[in-house]
């Protein structure tokens, strides 16, 4: 649903989420504005430092 309201939407490694597969747990999701996904993910790479 967030997706298709226009936001972003990946585990918080950035990668895509999947769905409809063994062990589709996800407990690190991110969702967030698609402008601000970029700066968020290299935030959460760095351990929080920018």
């Amino acid at each position: 649903m967030a997706q298709a309201a226009g936001l972003h939407a990946s585990r918080l490694d950035g990668s895509a989420l999947r769905y409809n597969v063994a062990g589709a747990f996800l407990p690190d999701l991110l969702v967030c504005r698609k402008e601000q996904a970029g700066r968020v993910l290299r935030l959460l790479a760095g351990g929080g430092r920018e």
